[in-house]
């Protein structure tokens, strides 16, 4: 028995989410919500290694 896929380009970003978490085996639909979020305006990404050291501010006066 063959299941029908969802239409993912259908879905909301809410709705594409919440099946993306509940379906964690279906690589498309986590491919599909992270392309989303990649293109998406606004969204503030992390730059640099999380581990990074901080570097030294000097302070003018």
């Amino acid at each position: 028995m063959m299941t029908l896929k969802p239409e993912f380009q259908q879905m909301s970003q809410k709705e594409l989410r919440t099946y993306a978490l509940t379906h964690s085996e279906d690589e498309e639909a986590l491919r599909i919500y992270m392309a989303r979020l990649h293109n998406e305006s606004g969204v503030i990404r992390q730059t640099g290694r999380l581990n990074e050291a901080k570097k030294p501010r000097f302070n003018r006066r």
